[in-house]
């Protein structure tokens, strides 16, 4: 596994990454929504769509579960925290959010 430095995740997060506040805080994330097999039985499946932002874990203060994001867009959506998870070295978190 590889780890970044933070001058590599400011880069990163430049180049692909787009407007957000979280409990009020502006910053910049990832967003990654993706299909995800929420129940299954033997004849059909519920899917869902689950959508996590990557950020930059200093660039927050502590996030707390139930907290607001907003994704600046265009367009607009506003999301809440359900979880958040490190990833690797704990220089990036990844928050697991909800419509809101």
């Amino acid at each position: 596994m590889s780890y970044f430095d933070e001058a590599s995740i400011d880069v990163m997060l430049a180049e692909v990454g787009e407007p957000i506040t979280i409990a009020g805080n502006a910053g910049v994330g990832v967003f990654d929504e993706t299909d995800e097999e929420l129940l299954k039985g033997e004849m059909a499946a519920l899917i869902g769509k689950t959508v996590a932002l990557t950020v930059k874990t200093t660039a927050f203060p502590p996030i707390a579960i139930s907290s607001a994001v907003v994704r600046t867009g265009p367009p607009t959506v506003n999301y809440v925290i359900r979880e958040r998870l490190q990833l690797g070295d704990g220089a990036l978190t990844k928050i697991l959010c909800a419509l809101a």
